[in-house]
């Protein structure tokens, strides 16, 4: 199942006088390729190096030169930056091919790659590692390897999957006006119904199987691996994807915890938070939220009482996906939409989230943006002008 040869990898490096070709293929995640193989089928490349950035790893004939950090506010907080480590492929892959077994996924492990020759500058985080990078000359930052460099091993892991569209990003659809315009309002509720109800059964499948989906305790708060940008979206369903943090723990209150981030963490609808604050309650020890800069603690305990009521149809939108959720979780069932209503509502959301970024002034490839995407939205007033743009180029876009 893996399209290349046995010594090649998709990599994310700057790798100048390196033997590489171009190819086609996607940024999925910051350190992920996904490259569609066959008409049902991707293969997602993760712990290839870093598309962006001047901390992109680099390639210098057959060796790699990264970073490595001891308390990052990522996974478990110790990771070589844009790589996978040999500990986390491992527990990635065996998880995996558990969930998988359990039928639990369509998400399913194709092989590990290994990186053999890494030399590694250790930083504490993101913080450190940006500060340095910013102040440092890539002359001199090659001369910092050859003094306080040292050897590790890495690797990357090869994923089959069926699709790599994640729900967060069909949500962004749902925040641009011209979508009420294309379809019935109720069918739009509905199908968020679906899209919540699926998530939240897929989360209860892996709790009554004895696996967190990945929340773990940092420091004084947690951080999680369950939300919205970890599950992918097709119109034939939704499924789980991301298992570098899951372990076996039948915690009742992670499991709470998941529920609770599910419906709210990586969820640019509007007042995400706080309508499942209202159904999960405040949780202590904090989250740790993160957003497209620094992670950072978010309080939720001054969320108290049920008194979220949707104020306008996005607020709806909010209401139904959580709704959603609940049902898919509490009930272990799934909402039913007919399956060209699923096919027409993603492909109308999927184009009117890549225009809202262009209207928003945003890079239309960007990934894990809520925050500013629901900063800008706030403080920007779209003109009739600009609406009437925007619905030709999505008309444009979708044929019509």
């Amino acid at each position: 199942m893996y399209p290349f040869k046995k010594d090649e990898v998709p990599v994310l490096f700057d790798h100048p006088g390196a033997k590489v070709h171009r190819d086609d293929g996607f940024a999925s995640g910051a350190r992920s390729i996904s490259v569609p193989v066959e008409e049902d089928r991707w293969l997602k490349s993760k712990g290839v190096g870093i598309h962006t950035g001047g901390s992109r790893p680099k390639l210098r004939g057959g060796r790699i030169y990264t970073y490595y950090l001891s308390q990052a506010m990522i996974g478990d907080g110790q990771l070589i930056w844009g790589l996978s480590s040999l500990e986390e492929t491992e527990m990635e892959v065996s998880r995996m091919v558990e969930a998988l077994e359990l039928g639990l996924t369509k998400v399913k492990p194709v092989g590990v790659g290994y990186f053999d020759d890494v030399m590694v500058l250790d930083y504490k985080d993101r913080a450190e590692l940006f500060k340095m990078v910013k102040a440092t000359s890539g002359e001199d930052l090659m001369s910092m390897y050859g003094a306080q460099g040292r050897p590790m091993r890495a690797a990357c892991v090869f994923v089959s999957q069926p699709t790599d569209a994640r729900v967060d990003e069909i949500l962004y659809g749902f925040l641009h006006p011209i979508l009420p315009q294309l379809a019935e309002t109720q069918d739009l509720v509905d199908f968020l119904k679906w899209v919540g109800s699926s998530c939240g059964y897929n989360l209860r499948t892996h709790h009554d199987a004895g696996l967190i989906h990945g929340t773990i305790p940092k420091r004084d708060a947690h951080m999680t691996n369950s939300h919205t940008a970890n599950h992918l979206i097709d119109e034939e369903g939704v499924y789980m994807t991301d298992y570098h943090m899951t372990f076996r723990s039948n915690d009742k209150k992670l499991r709470r915890l998941e529920a609770f981030t599910l419906t709210s963490q990586m969820n640019p609808l509007p007042m995400a938070r706080r309508a499942a604050g209202e159904v999960y309650g405040a949780h202590r020890p904090l989250l740790y939220d993160l957003g497209a800069g620094m992670a950072s603690p978010f309080s939720y305990t001054t969320i108290e009482g049920r008194w979220f009521k949707p104020g306008n149809i996005q607020e709806r939108f909010t209401e139904a996906f959580l709704d959603g959720v609940m049902h898919g979780y509490d009930k272990r069932k799934k909402f039913s939409v007919e399956a060209k209503l699923r096919r027409d509502i993603l492909l109308k959301a999927a184009v009117c989230k890549q225009d809202l970024l262009v209207l928003l002034g945003l890079p239309v490839n960007m990934q894990r943006g809520a925050r500013e995407v629901n900063r800008k939205l706030a403080h920007t007033k779209f003109s009739e002008e600009d609406l009437r743009a925007s619905r030709e180029r999505i008309d444009r876009e979708l044929g019509e």
